[in-house]
């Protein structure tokens, strides 16, 4: 995917910073357009994909949060939501996942509702969880309402969670318009990202998109948030997904309980 995008960078001047490293919305931004030569003589680069024209290639940012992720330690959660509008009220649905990484080997991944491999469609597991340790990989999850206890074959936290946000990055981020403006979060610099007008084909029609992402440098998605209405026809559902990365260098993983009640032999 090659998106292109409208770019202004500005100076954003912050009181403070919120948790999950969330701008303060309270300061002020004054925009400032960036000369072409910007590009090659800033002391301070931005971030893959990004030039002072626009945005050049999403892969390349996705692919640079991945790397950048990848085998450091963190904090990662998500949650997706939807109300689908329907003749007699709503249907709603509220995903969430939570993952503590401290190496690509071992980690916890935790979320309320995941589909089934090998199920009918539409078959859902509840309270899944997966316990990654060098050499074995467990994982708990309930299904028809009781718990279930197994092993899985090893697999790095990149494709747990990096894949997830890679392909998150991709698609929420490709607009039609966006600004980016300097910021900074722990006396780091950052910029975010603010676009509107989704910019790639579907079958719905899209209506009040707006996405929000904080990104360093180095192609770091510290936060992404986005939120939109689509319909067909007489179908409407509003949806809003976010992520966001904290504890990052810091997060440490302790053995579950129930693992080791389950195979007491392997601690």
């Amino acid at each position: 995917m090659n998106t292109r995008l409208a770019l202004v960078v500005t100076v954003v001047l912050l009181a403070g910073c919120s948790s999950l490293g969330q701008p303060d919305r309270s300061s002020t931004v004054t925009p400032a357009p960036v000369p072409e030569q910007a590009q090659t003589t800033t002391p301070d680069p931005l971030p893959p994909g990004v030039t002072g024209g626009g945005i050049d290639d999403l892969n390349e940012l996705s692919r640079g949060h991945v790397e950048v992720t990848t085998g450091t330690a963190y904090t990662w959660e998500s949650r997706y939501q939807s109300v689908r509008y329907l003749d007699n009220g709503t249907l709603e649905s509220d995903r969430r996942q939570r993952a503590r990484v401290e190496n690509e080997t071992h980690y916890v991944y935790w979320t309320n509702r995941r589909e089934a491999d090998d199920d009918e469609p539409f078959s859902f597991l509840g309270n899944y969880t997966e316990y990654a340790t060098p050499g074995q990989q467990y994982t708990t999850f309930e299904d028809s309402g009781r718990m279930a206890y197994q092993t899985v074959p090893e697999r790095p936290a990149r494709a747990v969670i990096g894949d997830r946000t890679r392909s998150a990055i991709g698609e929420y981020l490709a607009v039609e318009n966006a600004t980016v403006a300097v910021t900074r979060l722990d006396g780091q610099r950052f910029y975010e990202i603010t676009g509107t007008e989704y910019a790639l084909p579907t079958a719905w029609e899209l209506q009040n998109y707006s996405v929000q992402a904080v990104v360093s440098p180095d192609g770091f998605v510290r936060s992404l948030d986005v939120e939109y209405v689509r319909t067909n026809g007489d179908e409407r559902e509003r949806i809003s997904y976010s992520f966001s990365y904290t504890a990052v260098g810091e997060t440490t993983v302790d053995r579950p309980d129930w693992v080791d009640e389950q195979w007491p032999d392997e601690g």
